[in-house]
């Protein structure tokens, strides 16, 4: 994902092996700048999953054309918070804790192609599946974006984590892909097994390592807001 990072105050940057129910999770510290670069879009979907130890420090996500600055939007002082129009506006109902995976998904237009409905330099802002805001402003209009510029302005030993980062434009990507976690592996041995596992948006199931004392351990996260997830063993009685 990483095509440039530079080093600002010896803050570094990593992949750990795993964090909250997600693995292989991008971790950035301190001041940082992280660039990414993509083929030029005038519209798409941008997603991924989000945690930090101090949510009231700032990330900034900055989708840029070229050096040019196109859409910026930012977590800080425990909020989602957009820029436009000269100035940062909260999002609504944008509050974020500390150590809490999120779920982010920008849905963005350039142009007249009206992609989701959109019109030229907006987008549309979701937290865990639920739309905050539509139709928000680019903080200067850009006729394509070809950059994600992610900027940490936070004190040493505070992360944030990054996971399942996701462009809708990515060859064998779909929007949605990323939303639950990590789990189809385990899903599909214990359905070899002949379990039934209904694990829906923003759900997941995966391997706990250790925990209590017990190692090995069925961890089955449900974050859903709207449905329940299930787990059903039919076995043969005797």
């Amino acid at each position: 994902f990483i095509d440039e990072y530079v080093n600002v105050l010896n803050s570094p940057t990593g992949i750990i092996s795993s964090l909250g129910e997600h693995n292989n999770v991008l971790a950035l510290e301190g001041w940082g700048q992280t660039y990414n670069n993509f083929a030029f879009q005038t519209s798409g979907t941008f997603e991924c999953w989000i945690r930090g130890t101090d949510v009231s420090e700032a990330i900034v996500f900055v989708f840029r054309y070229g050096a040019s600055i196109g859409m910026q939007f930012e977590i800080d002082n425990n909020k989602i918070k957009y820029y436009y129009a000269g100035a940062y506006h909260d999002a609504t109902g944008g509050g974020v804790s500390n150590d809490i995976w999120y779920h982010l998904r920008v849905d963005f237009e350039c142009g007249d192609g009206e992609y989701k409905g959109l019109a030229p330099d907006t987008y549309d802002f979701y937290l865990n599946g639920t739309l905050l805001d539509s139709g928000i402003a680019f903080r200067v209009a850009k006729t394509s974006l070809n950059k994600l510029y992610i900027l940490m302005s936070t004190d040493y030993g505070i992360f944030y984590y990054l996971d399942a980062i996701g462009y809708d434009w990515d060859t064998n990507y779909d929007v949605g892909d990323n939303i639950n976690s990590h789990g189809s592996e385990v899903i599909d041995a214990l359905e070899n097994e002949g379990w039934d596992i209904n694990v829906y948006p923003y759900c997941s199931i995966g391997i706990n390592g250790e925990f209590n004392s017990h190692k090995k351990s069925l961890e089955f996260v449900d974050n859903s807001t709207t449905i329940t997830s299930s787990m059903l063993n039919i076995f043969t009685s005797t």
